[in-house]
């Protein structure tokens, strides 16, 4: 554990970062469940997360396919 002198690092900058997107999560979804019903809402996210997991996978050009033990590399 370091001495701390009273200044702002990157980790403390990183965790106020973090603590205002937590907090903007859960107002976000209150906000939310007052126009759309629950499961909507779990469809939108997981879809969401679905096509940002599958885009991201291909921006670094990660193997996305398996078919018979076969990789099918769709980002070439």
């Amino acid at each position: 554990m370091t001495s701390n002198d009273g200044r702002i690092d990157a980790r403390d900058f990183a965790f106020g970062v973090l603590s205002v997107l937590w907090v903007g999560s859960f107002f976000f979804n209150g906000l939310a469940l007052k126009g759309f019903p629950p499961l909507t809402l779990v469809l939108l996210r997981v879809a969401l997360a679905a096509c940002g997991g599958f885009f991201g996978a291909l921006a670094i050009g990660s193997a996305l396919l398996m078919i018979d033990g076969r990789v099918l590399n769709l980002a070439c």
